[in-house]
């Protein structure tokens, strides 16, 4: 089955169980339909089959940012529940590697069963504490992720109940995501890309994560010399200008 019959099935299945949707008007994410009533997707015929996965529009631009080609040596370092790896390897036409990592092993059993579904089998479910240097992994990716662990404050709107959360614990996350996003840098190829991103609106886990870590990691002219890292792009989303979460993604090349 190719594409378009395949979204014409989708399509077709969607208007039956009486959902409503939308193509979004970005001719850059043109391919993502945008449902308003999620209930019971799972039950769906489409859905079981794997003709799609759900995903905030927020989400796929931190894939767009990645920008993984087909072939492409991928490291997903905080993966569950997969949405990201799923779109890096569609994206990459399922030709090359996957490796999407979790701290908790029932969540690479969660991405297991997702890339099963979707027919994915480029995508390698792994248990990893991000936190953790893995010597073996030094330089050995293509395109690197850090879609970090956060205080989840840019998705209240479906995630009403974060705003109750103690937030003692949170005020340690931004030593966890610096130290994610050291242990990423390691890993990328000269010449490859490493995007970090969350789903929070605080300063200290965006940009002060970010600021400290390319003043740790200053511009050198060979990769030789140290490990140096350029900002090319930021994208800060607002749910008030778009009905997408709001996100904040940075990229950086070696």
């Amino acid at each position: 089955m190719d594409y378009r019959s395949e979204m014409a099935q989708l399509r077709q299945e969607l208007n039956e169980a009486g959902y409503r949707y939308y193509v979004l008007d970005d001719p850059t994410m043109s391919d993502y339909d945008y449902d308003h009533k999620l209930r019971r997707l799972e039950e769906l015929e489409a859905f079981q089959n794997g003709l799609f996965y759900v995903q905030d529009p927020a989400s796929r631009l931190a894939v767009m940012a990645l920008a993984p080609e087909p072939g492409s040596r991928v490291l997903d370092m905080c993966a569950a529940p997969g949405g990201k790896s799923f779109a890096a390897a569609i994206q990459m036409k399922d030709q090359g590697e996957i490796w999407s990592c979790d701290l908790h092993p029932h969540k690479k059993t969660l991405i297991q069963k997702g890339a099963q579904r979707l027919g994915l089998t480029c995508i390698r479910p792994q248990t990893a504490d991000g936190k953790v240097r893995r010597p073996e992994w030094e330089g050995a990716f293509d395109r690197v992720l850090v879609d970090a662990p956060c205080s989840g404050l840019g998705v209240i709107r479906k995630k009403p109940d974060i705003r109750f959360k103690d937030p003692e614990p949170l005020s340690g996350l931004p030593q966890v995501q610096s130290a994610i996003l050291d242990n990423a840098a390691g890993y990328v190829k000269p010449g490859g890309v490493l995007v970090y991103s969350t789903c929070t609106i605080l300063e200290r886990e965006n940009r002060a994560v970010t600021d400290a870590f390319l003043a740790a990691h200053p511009g050198h002219p060979t990769v030789a010399l140290c490990y140096g890292f350029q900002m090319v792009e930021g994208l800060e989303t607002d749910p008030h200008d778009m009905p997408v979460d709001d996100v904040l993604w940075q990229e950086v090349v070696g």
